[in-house]
C-alpha cells in the first residue's frame, strides 16, 4: 500500500544521500544509523529494538502517518538496559545543546525523542497525499536538512561520551 511505497522511496533517498551503517525497515518505519553516529557507539545491551542489526541506543527513523499524509523524521535515545548510563547519555546530549525533557531522565524511561520534524506531503489532483517517489523524496530531503545541527550536536556528545 501507500505506506510501503513511502518507505521504499525513503530507503532509496536515505541510501543515496546519507552514509549509513545500516538501513532497516521495521515496525512501520525505516530505521537508519548514520555512520557519523554509529562509529562512535559501541553495541550496548538494550531492552527493546531487538530488530536492529546492531544494538545501539541512539537511532534515527522515518515514518509515514497515512491518515494525515505526514512524513516524520525522529532521532531518539532508546532503551538502554543500564538506566544510569542512559541518563548519563541524555545529560551529555543536553550539554551538547539539545534540550531533553525531564521525563527522559526517569529510571523507568525507555524512549526519548531528541529531534522530531514532520511535514505533510502535497496533495495530488484527487486531494489525496502524493505518495510518488519524487514527492516523498523531496519531503524527506527537506526534513533531513533540519538535522544538520542536531546530528552535529549528537555526534559531539557521542564522541566525548564514556561508554564504560
Amino acid at each position: 500500500g501507500a505506506a510501503t511505497n513511502v518507505h521504499d522511496a525513503c530507503i532509496q533517498e536515505i541510501e543515496s544521500q546519507i552514509e549509513c551503517e545500516f538501513v532497516k525497515p521495521a515496525a512501520g518505519a525505516v530505521w537508519f544509523l548514520p555512520k557519523s553516529m554509529g562509529s562512535l557507539i559501541p553495541s550496548q545491551a538494550l531492552t527493546a529494538w531487538k530488530f536492529l542489526p546492531r544494538e545501539v541506543p541512539v537511532m534515527v527513523w522515518v515514518g509515514y502517518l497515512k491518515k494525515r499524509g505526514v512524513l516524520r523524521l525522529i532521532m531518539e535515545v532508546g532503551p538502554l538496559a543500564d538506566s544510569t548510563k542512559r541518563k548519563s547519555l541524555l545529560h551529555a546530549i543536553e550539554a551538547a545543546g539539545i534540550p531533553v525533557r525531564a521525563t527522559g531522565f526517569r529510571d523507568d524511561a525507555k524512549f526519548t525523542r531528541i529531534a522530531s520534524h514532520s511535514q505533510k506531503l502535497k496533495l495530488d489532483e484527487d486531494g489525496e497525499p502524493d505518495t510518488s517517489d519524487e514527492e516523498v523524496q523531496r519531503v524527506f530531503r527537506a526534513l533531513w536538512k533540519k538535522y544538520d545541527e542536531p546530528l552535529e550536536k549528537v555526534v559531539s556528545a557521542l564522541s566525548n561520551f564514556d561508554w564504560k
